[in-house]
C-alpha cells in the first residue's frame, strides 16, 4: 500500500504527466491523511476548486491515532531541526511508519533521512 505525499497530489491536480502517469496506475493502492486534504482545500482559490479537488482526489483517508501522533512528535524532535520536517511531513511519515505503508513523494530532504521510513522518489 502507499501513502502520497502533498506535492505528488498538487503535480496531479495541475496534469503534469508523470504524476498523472503515476497516479492513475496506482490508485487503488493510494491512501492520504486528512491534513493533506486540508492543505489541498486550503490552497484553493475558491468552493469551485475546492469541490473539484475532493472529487477528483477521492482517496482513502488513514486515521491518525495517538500512536502516529507520538511517533510525529519524535520525527519533529529527530529531524525537523536539521532537516527542516514539519508537522504535515512528519504526520505523513508517521502514518506511513504505523501502517507500514510505502511513502512517495519528491520531497528527499524532509523525508530520506528517517530510518525505518520506506521513502520513495515519486518521478
Amino acid at each position: 500500500m502507499i501513502l502520497l505525499d502533498t506535492d505528488i497530489i498538487i503535480d496531479v491536480l495541475r496534469n503534469k504527466k508523470e504524476a498523472v502517469e503515476f497516479f492513475s496506475v496506482r490508485q487503488s493502492e493510494i491512501h492520504i491523511i486528512h491534513p493533506i486534504m486540508l492543505e489541498l482545500l486550503a490552497g484553493a482559490r475558491n468552493r469551485a476548486e475546492a469541490e473539484l479537488i475532493q472529487k477528483k482526489i477521492d482517496l482513502s483517508i488513514l486515521e491518525i491515532d495517538e500512536g502516529i501522533w507520538q511517533r510525529a512528535r519524535e520525527i519533529i524532535i529527530e529531524y525537523g531541526y536539521s532537516h527542516g520536517t514539519g508537522i504535515i511531513d512528519s504526520l505523513i511519515a508517521a502514518t506511513a511508519l504505523e501502517y507500514d505503508f510505502e511513502l512517495y513523494s519528491n520531497n528527499e530532504k524532509h523525508y530520506q533521512p528517517i530510518a525505518a521510513l520506506r521513502y520513495k522518489k515519486a518521478y
